[in-house]
This record gives structure tokens, sequence and C-alpha cells, in this order.
């Protein structure tokens, strides 16, 4: 989750998407459950469709209680359509192009939303 240097805090969820999620005993991802799975095939077509939140920060940090829901997505934001400034839509995509966390959790979801949709599939044969 980045501050940007304009002081915007945000961050991008799947928890729209989400169920319920199981962890094993070392913290990893054991299994997630999709109430809503979307038409993806790749991290991209899911980072694309994923919501972006907003904090309010205090004194450089950021209050986590305060999370809420920008009403934009992660394609609103890169294409202009939620009123960043050019240097934080290139802030933010440079951001989230060069991050090894956040690609290893939309391979993860990503896993996830295919395997339930295996077991949906072999559930109904």
């Amino acid at each position: 989750m980045p501050i940007l240097k304009s002081g915007r805090a945000v961050s991008i969820s799947a928890k729209n998407f989400i169920d319920k999620v199981v962890f094993d005993e070392n913290g990893e991802i054991e299994e997630i459950t999709f109430g809503y799975r979307p038409k993806v095939s790749t991290t991209d077509d899911l980072l694309s469709i994923l919501p972006i939140y907003y904090y309010n920060t205090e004194n450089g940090k950021v209050k986590f209680e305060t999370q809420y829901d920008s009403g934009y997505k992660f394609n609103d934001v890169v294409s202009g359509k939620a009123g960043w400034t050019e240097s934080e839509i290139e802030e933010f995509t440079s951001w989230s192009a060069s991050n090894s966390e956040l690609h290893k959790w939309l391979a993860e979801n990503l896993a996830a939303i295919k395997q339930q949709e295996r077991e949906d599939r072999e559930s109904e044969e």
C-alpha cells in the first residue's frame, strides 16, 4: 500500500469478491472462497477491475482504521477517471508494476478463482 508523494494513501483489495480466506500455519493463504468470481484470465485482468481504497493519514502515517472505498477501480485510476494528477498516476502505476508482493498476491487470487471455477464445473457434472 503506497503513500504517494502527494500524501494520498491507497490500497488495492479483492475483499469485495471474497467470502472466506483460510490461512495455513505459516500465514500463507491456503484457501479463498469467492462469492463473486470475476471473468478474468490473467493477473492484469484481475488487477484492472479491483477496487481502490483510500486511507486518512496523520503526520505522514496511515490510519488503517479509516479505510474507505474510493468508488474507483484500478483501470479508472490509470485512465484518469478518478481525478488523480498525472504524477500520482505515474507513481501509482510504477509502484504497481514493480511491487513483487502485489504480483504474488494477484497470482494467488487468480489461482484461487480458477480453482473454484474448476470445482464448480466438476460439481455440475
